[in-house]
């Protein structure tokens, strides 16, 4: 009886190329009006979100 798990979050990481990997915790982002927007490098360490007023 063989059952197969479904794929982890990062199971394709674990023999991916430095560029994959890199590629992988690069992340972008703003707010929703448009005007702020982002791309990041790295572990998210702190992630929250905004809130203007305008």
């Amino acid at each position: 009886m063989g059952s197969t798990r479904p794929p982890r979050l990062g199971d394709e990481l674990m023999n991916a190329t430095p560029d994959i990997v890199a590629a992988a915790q690069e992340r972008t982002g703003g707010c929703l009006c448009g005007k702020i927007r982002f791309t990041v490098k790295g572990k998210a360490v702190y992630p929250h979100l905004c809130f203007p007023d305008d």
